[in-house]
């Protein structure tokens, strides 16, 4: 076995090249990875990532807010565990029907303050230039990996995750403490293997031919949501305070089945959402602080990066000396410039292949008061 870890803080800083801007800081301590290689084959790898945080340092640079953080009470943001036999255990299980491989992940409950010309800023940001080229060739040989792997036999891996009551928290103002608040409950994923025949090439006067399929369902559970709205005097008094009711003990299930089996491309994956009655208080301010969050947050792209688009973004340490910014108005001014679509060949995207799916969502029933 082997490890590596840290228990110090790595800062890294999100500049922009062509404004030498800093978008975001992103820091982490207490970073984890364990691995184990038996005598015999197959590996297990785990480890936690700590309490990382994402800053927005460019919307206010006077005032940078927290975007991502862990809760008060919470100490490691997420753990994990990935094991996969030897390939003769892995055969004798495909041959059986189980899964050959199993994943494990324990995440903390987080706090997200929500401002959506930041969040999709970082977002581009880590789909540009390097990191971009990184994550398109890592998607490719990830799904290469599985197309070999589920040729004609079951190959599927088992996912055993839960994630503890995410907070959100959508401002009207960037860093703000008034706006919506979102408890997303308990999140749930674990999957099964289910066998089970289907007709085939079924169509209008035919019954079709009846075969076996091999399909992961998997099932996500939501639990105890609620929504709230809040006017507080801080961001973390935002996150804490008693808010007024809009929504509460939300219970959402989700069940998504795809097939594994030697036949891939013969089925669409189904994607089937479940939930009770949906019952929703709302004032007349409550209303009126909604539609503030959609109009100012949600489908704002006030303060974006200018239109000149960079092909390339520096990610420096946040000790490192950075490029030397434009003068306040500059900035400011390109800030404020409209943002064009980037050229398609600016963003790295993974190849994808054709995907069929077929969803729905079935409620209990749904009443606005």
């Amino acid at each position: 076995p082997s490890s590596a870890a840290s228990d110090v803080y790595k800062r890294q800083s999100l500049n922009a090249e062509s404004t030498g801007e800093r978008l975001a800081m992103l820091a982490m301590k207490e970073l984890a990875i364990n691995f184990e290689l038996p005598a015999d084959g197959g590996m297990v790898i785990g480890g936690q990532l700590g309490n990382l945080t994402a800053q927005d340092t460019l919307t206010n640079p006077s005032a940078p807010y927290e975007m991502l953080g862990l809760r008060a009470s919470e100490e490691s943001l997420l753990k994990f565990t990935y094991t996969s036999p030897n390939e003769d255990e892995r055969a004798s299980m495909r041959n059986k029907g189980e899964y050959d491989s199993s994943v494990k992940i324990r995440m903390s409950s987080v706090q997200v303050s929500y401002w959506h010309p930041a969040v999709m800023r970082t977002v581009y940001y880590l789909r540009s230039g390097v990191l971009g080229a990184i994550m398109s060739a890592t998607a490719n040989t990830m799904a290469n990996m599985a197309r070999s792997m589920l040729d004609v036999e079951v190959s599927a891996t088992s996912l055993d995750v839960e994630v503890g009551s995410p907070l959100v928290v959508m401002p009207t103002t960037a860093g703000g403490s008034s706006g919506l608040r979102a408890d997303l409950g308990r999140i749930g994923v674990h999957n099964t293997l289910v066998r089970r025949a289907e007709a085939h090439g079924r169509s209008f006067g035919a019954a079709g031919t009846e075969r076996e399929v091999v399909l992961d369902s998997i099932r996500v559970t939501i639990e105890q949501m609620k929504v709230d709205s809040v006017e507080s005097a801080s961001i973390a008094s935002a996150f804490e305070c008693d808010g007024a009711q809009m929504l509460r003990d939300v219970a959402l299930e989700i069940l998504v089945e795809r097939n594994v089996g030697p036949t891939l491309e013969s089925r669409p994956t189904t994607v089937i959402g479940r939930g009770g009655e949906l019952t929703c208080d709302c004032t007349k301010l409550q209303y009126e602080l909604l539609m503030r969050v959609v109009m100012l947050n949600l489908v704002s792209r006030g303060d974006t990066l200018g239109e000149d688009a960079p092909s390339e973004l520096d990610v420096s340490d946040a000790d490192a000396s950075c490029a030397t910014p434009l003068p306040a108005s500059a900035a400011s001014a390109a800030r404020k410039s409209p943002m064009t679509s980037p050229p398609a060949g600016d963003i790295a995207r993974p190849a994808v292949g054709q995907l069929s799916v077929s969803a729905k969502l079935e409620l209990a029933g749904v009443s606005l008061r």
